[in-house]
């Protein structure tokens, strides 16, 4: 078998895709840098608590696995 890094199994399935999948990956790669950033306390998050319906949290819940799932999906589909 090869020894082959995650860097190169990543490289190689990009190839596989088309321009627009290609920036769509580019695209969601982008949104781990966005998620360095320190942000702030829960506390001066308090102010909002409430402010979204019980029923938008749900839809919320629902992307948020939906997403999950794409991503594994992904992740499990590169590496095959």
């Amino acid at each position: 078998m090869e020894n082959i890094s995650i860097k190169e199994k990543i490289i190689e399935q990009i190839e596989k895709l088309n321009p627009e999948q290609q920036k769509q990956i580019l695209n969601f790669a982008k949104v781990f840098e966005l998620g360095k950033s320190k942000g702030v306390k829960g506390k001066e998050l308090l102010r909002f608590s409430g402010a979204i319906e019980k029923s938008d949290l749900d839809i919320i819940v629902i992307i948020i696995i939906v997403g999950y799932l794409i991503q594994n999906f992904l992740f499990l589909a590169i590496t095959i």
